[in-house]
């Protein structure tokens, strides 16, 4: 066997090794009965928040108070005393939310994704 029949069959050798790899991932079964464990289980914003919901004056949501929340730390905005931490954020788009809002990015309406 010479040399370029031996790069042949390593080559060919990989290919067969990797098919068989990928096809073993491919048809590989979870165990019945167990429950994959995520990295991270707890929910945070990203994963819970609607990202794409408009936000208006008038909405009520957990979204409004993320938007309250970057706009206070982000922007620097002053929401006054609402909420129950009495720092501006209630998730309610009432009219100091409405000057944030038009204060920071100068729109009246917003989705999450576009702070």
């Amino acid at each position: 066997m010479d040399l370029k029949d031996k790069k042949t069959a390593m080559i060919v050798g990989g290919i067969v090794l990797g098919l068989g790899v990928f096809i073993y991932i491919l048809f590989k079964k979870k165990p019945s009965g167990v429950e994959v464990m995520k990295m991270n289980p707890e929910p945070t914003p990203e994963n819970t928040l609607d990202m794409n919901l408009i936000l208006k004056k008038g909405s009520e949501n957990p979204e409004v108070a993320e938007m309250q929340r970057i706009l206070i730390e982000k922007y620097g905005q002053d929401l006054g005393t609402f909420g129950d931490n009495q720092d501006g954020i209630d998730g309610i788009f009432g009219s100091v939310t409405l000057a944030g809002l038009l204060n920071a990015k100068q729109v009246s309406e917003i989705a999450l994704k576009d702070l």
